[in-house]
C-alpha cells in the first residue's frame, strides 16, 4: 500500500471514530476532499447555523453580525450558508454585549476585531505551512492530530496570549502617566543582498532563508526584553523601550547575523522618541527616521539618531562615530552616529565584519552577471 493510502486509512479511521457518517465519508472519498473534511472535523465541528440562525439565537442584527465577521477577515456570509456553530453564536453575542456595556466603544471593539483576525490569520497560515504542508504519512498520527488541533492548540494559544498580556501590562502600569506616549527605542535590521539572493534560489530554499532570518530576530530581539514589532519580506521592525537595553540588542542583530554563516549581514537603523502604538504597530517620527537610517547603513553597521546617542554617550561600553549630517527624504538634515562597543571587543569584531563582508562581495560577483548587487546592497 502506498503512503497515500496508508494516511487515507489513518484519516478514515480517526474521523470515524470522532463521529463522522460513512455517508460523508464516501461524499469526501469521492470528491476527493478527505483532507479537507478532516481538517474542518477537526477544527470546526457542527456547523449547523447561517448568518439568520444566529442572528435570532444571539439577539443581534444579522448586518451586525455580518460587520463582526468580516472585521475577522472573514467573508460576508450568505443567508442559508451553514458556517456558523454554538460557540460563534456564544462568542459573537459576548463580543456583542461587551461593546453594549459601554466598557469600550463599537468602533474600539471593531479596531480590537481586525487586530486579532489578523493576526490569527498569520498563525494559522505559518501552522498550515509547517504542519498539514509538511506532513509524511510515515510520521501521521491521526488521533494527536485530532486532539492537537481541535483541543490542545486552543489552550496552548490562550496561555501563550496570557503570558504576553501580563508582559503588556506590567509594562503600561509601569509607565508613569503624563499627557505623551511614551517614549522608546524603534530599529530596523535590513538583510543585505536579499534581492540578488531572491533571484538565484528556489522558492522553498529562500523561504528557509526567510525562516532563519526571522528566527535569529526573534530570539535576539527577546533576549534583551524587546519586542518584533513585524517582519517586512527582508526587514524586522523592533522596539525596546531602555535606550541601553535597545543599543546592546541593535549591536547583538548585527552580531548574530554576521557570525551566522548561512545569512548575510544586516543593516540596523536605531532611533529614540515618542511613538504611537495601533493595534500592535507603532506610528511617529522615530519609526519613519529609523527606516530611513537602515537604508544608508553599511553591512553590519548600526547606525543610532542624536536623541539616542545623548542617552548613551555616558555609558562608557559604547563608543560612537559621528556622521557628516544627512539629509533623509521626507525628513530632512539629521545628525547620526555609528554605534560601536568600546574597547578591543569592537576591534575584533570590525576586523571579522571586514573579512565577512569580502565574502559577502565575493559571493554576489559570483551570483550576478557582471558583479555587484542589483539593488544595491553591497
Amino acid at each position: 500500500m502506498s503512503d497515500d493510502a496508508d494516511t487515507a486509512e489513518l484519516i478514515i479511521a480517526a474521523l470515524r471514530r470522532a463521529g463522522v457518517s460513512d455517508v460523508d465519508l464516501g461524499q469526501a472519498i469521492e470528491a476527493g476532499t478527505l483532507p479537507l473534511l478532516a481538517v474542518e472535523s477537526m477544527i470546526l465541528p457542527d456547523q449547523r447555523f447561517d448568518i439568520d440562525d444566529v442572528a435570532e439565537r444571539s439577539g443581534i442584527p444579522a448586518d451586525r453580525v455580518a460587520t463582526l465577521w468580516g472585521a475577522l477577515g472573514f467573508a460576508t456570509p450568505r443567508p442559508g450558508e451553514n458556517i456558523f456553530n454554538e460557540t460563534d453564536v456564544a462568542q459573537l453575542k459576548s463580543v456583542a454585549e461587551l461593546a453594549d456595556s459601554g466598557f469600550a466603544s463599537r468602533e474600539v471593539i471593531i479596531q480590537i476585531t481586525r487586530m486579532l483576525g489578523a493576526s490569527m490569520a498569520r498563525v494559522a497560515a505559518i501552522q498550515a505551512e509547517l504542519v498539514l504542508s509538511r506532513g509524511r504519512a510515515r510520521d501521521f498520527d491521526a488521533d494527536t492530530a485530532l486532539v492537537w488541533f481541535g483541543e490542545t492548540f486552543g489552550e496552548v494559544l490562550e496561555q501563550v496570549w496570557r503570558r504576553h498580556m501580563q508582559a503588556a501590562a506590567r509594562a503600561r502600569l509601569s509607565t508613569p502617566v503624563d499627557d505623551e506616549a511614551p517614549s522608546q527605542a524603534v530599529g530596523f535590521a535590513d538583510l543585505v543582498g536579499f534581492t540578488a539572493l531572491s533571484q538565484q534560489l528556489e522558492s522553498h530554499s529562500l523561504a528557509d532563508v526567510v525562516d532563519r532570518f526571522e528566527s535569529v530576530a526573534y530570539g535576539t530581539v527577546g533576549r534583551h526584553g524587546g519586542r518584533v514589532v513585524k517582519m517586512i519580506g527582508d526587514e524586522v521592525m523592533f522596539t525596546v523601550e531602555d535606550p541601553v537595553a535597545a543599543a546592546r540588542c541593535a549591536l547583538d542583530l548585527a552580531e548574530s547575523y554576521h557570525d551566522a554563516d548561512d545569512l548575510s549581514d544586516v543593516r540596523v537603523g536605531v532611533a529614540y522618541g515618542t511613538v504611537i502604538d495601533r493595534q500592535g504597530d507603532l506610528f511617529g517620527p522615530p519609526v519613519n527616521l529609523a527606516s530611513r537610517m537602515t537604508a544608508i547603513a553599511y553591512p553590519g553597521s548600526v547606525l543610532i539618531d542624536d536623541d539616542l546617542q545623548g542617552l548613551l554617550e555616558e555609558h562608557e561600553e559604547f563608543s560612537f562615530r559621528s556622521m557628516i549630517p544627512r539629509r533623509l527624504k521626507n525628513i530632512g538634515l539629521v545628525r547620526l552616529h555609528v554605534l560601536r562597543e568600546a574597547g578591543e571587543q569592537e576591534q575584533h569584531r570590525r576586523e571579522r565584519r571586514e573579512r565577512r563582508r569580502a565574502r559577502v562581495v565575493e559571493l554576489t560577483q559570483g551570483l550576478l552577471p557582471g558583479g555587484g548587487d542589483d539593488d544595491g546592497d553591497e
